[in-house]
């Protein structure tokens, strides 16, 4: 992996509880992933296992459906990496299905 971006999600409670992130690959495609605590079986938010997740989730082009409480964070991400990754150039997005 060349360059990550990510960021965290937060609960209504203003709490860090899990990332999204997109990733530049070498082949120069950019790839997204998300991670998310799960609260009710006592886990707690940790950066680096949600990187972990989120980074193995892009680039194994996991098709979990993304958690509905992170859907919007997600679609952000989308943008913000295409943004980030492709100034100045045309880009088609293709979901992932």
């Amino acid at each position: 992996m060349e360059t990550t971006i990510y960021q965290r999600t937060r609960d209504r409670k203003n709490q860090p509880n899990g990332l999204v992130i997109a990733t530049k690959t070498k082949r120069g495609s950019v790839k997204f992933g998300w991670s998310k605590t799960n609260l009710k079986a006592g886990d707690k938010f940790d950066l680096k296992t949600g990187l972990d997740i989120a980074t193995k989730r892009a680039i194994d082009g996991d098709a979990t459906e993304v958690p509905h409480s992170i859907a919007n964070d997600y679609t952000d991400m989308v943008n913000r990496g295409v943004r980030y990754f492709f100034r100045h150039k045309a880009v088609r997005v293709i979901p992932v299905k």
